[in-house]
């Protein structure tokens, strides 16, 4: 595809005259013709298989080309969510149980990070960084007395049949499971988000892992 708009490129030019296209052009620009400059991604995870799956397009702009789209609020709020907890089970395991109010300083600090990045459409930041200790202390209320970590984000590889590796991070590894802490905009049903989707990817890789 590439070459093929290469030579688009140079049938355009050699209409104007005699050119060198190589040396007309800049060398960033003629590398970015060619089809062997693509990034060739050093494994697969759970997020790049299902991008995949939806839409090849999306993937290939995404990890062949390396264009990245801009956050949305959802997935600000979530990561910076996930980097508070983090925090919080990394002090208990290092012995030392932190206060709520030290997580909300955790999470502004990470909501703060690329905040002029993010594409926020309808959502409110104020709103939405109103709501963030709420959810803290639910998580840590509910969850920390039956949470055992012993690990956090955890590094995991498997190496596939066919020579890929599968990368993945595991939320809180425990001694025998593997908790993945999420955020929603929406109430899940009771049945659950994996319960519901049957062809969710990432519990079957989490299988893989155990």
């Amino acid at each position: 595809y590439f070459k093929y708009l290469l030579r688009l490129l140079e049938l355009q030019l050699e209409s104007l005259g005699d050119v060198d296209i190589k040396s007309t052009l800049s060398s960033e620009i003629v590398s970015s013709l060619e089809i062997e400059s693509l990034s060739k991604p050093r494994h697969l995870s759970c997020t790049q298989i299902s991008m995949y799956e939806h839409c090849p397009r999306k993937w290939y702009y995404r990890y062949a080309l390396g264009i990245k789209t801009p956050k949305t609020a959802a997935l600000h709020f979530g990561t910076a969510a996930d980097e508070a907890l983090n925090i919080f089970f990394e002090k208990k395991i290092a012995g030392k149980t932190p206060k709520n109010e030290e997580i909300y300083e955790v999470f502004n600090h990470y909501w703060d990070l690329d905040f002029e990045k993010v594409n926020w459409k309808e959502d409110s930041p104020e709103d939405l960084k109103k709501v963030a200790p709420k959810v803290i202390d639910a998580y840590i209320d509910k969850f920390d007395s039956i949470t055992e970590a012993t690990d956090v984000q955890t590094e995991c590889r498997v190496n596939l049949d066919n020579g890929c590796v599968l990368l993945g991070y595991i939320d809180i590894l425990e001694d025998n499971a593997i908790v993945d802490t999420k955020t929603a905009s929406k109430k899940w049903k009771e049945s659950g988000r994996y319960a519901k989707h049957i062809n969710e990817l990432q519990p079957k890789a989490y299988s893989l892992l155990l």
